[in-house]
């Protein structure tokens, strides 16, 4: 059964400066295995959020950054559930 009490924030970002900082647009995405959410969004407490659609995600995500470059980091996210 797949529950919802485990949730990953992914950060999108451009080239790293020194190794710590990210240079230019950082995208933040909270994932659970209910789907995608903006962090940042709006909403007194205790409010749910909806899910965002994966298209709108992707829309999103290659407004800022290289299609070929996003999917060769979300193939490592793949390799990681399936060495699950």
């Amino acid at each position: 059964m797949i529950s919802d009490d485990v949730t990953a924030t992914l950060a999108f970002n451009q080239d790293v400066r020194g190794g710590t900082e990210p240079a230019g647009t950082t995208i933040d995405l909270r994932v659970s295995a209910a789907g995608f959410f903006d962090p940042g969004g709006l909403g007194s407490a205790g409010q749910t959020f909806e899910a965002l659609p994966p298209e709108r995600v992707a829309e999103t995500l290659t407004a800022h950054f290289d299609r070929d470059r996003l999917r060769a980091v979300l193939d490592q996210i793949v390799r990681l559930r399936d060495a699950l």
